[in-house]
């Protein structure tokens, strides 16, 4: 999406909340699979503080 669309999509008035609730959508949809390429064991996300121990 060219910079342009982007920056008038998310500085926009017109746009509602739910157009750039989408694009985001689409946005972590595309980048996700680039992110996890090649891992093949681990933990996706990590958390800061760990969980507490049951």
């Amino acid at each position: 999406m060219p910079q342009a669309r982007l920056e008038a999509l998310f500085t926009g008035d017109r746009n509602a909340l739910r157009e750039r609730v989408l694009y985001m959508h689409w946005a972590t949809a595309r980048l996700l699979p680039r992110l996890l390429a090649g891992r093949t064991a681990g933990p996706v996300f990590l958390a800061d503080p760990a969980a507490a121990s049951g």
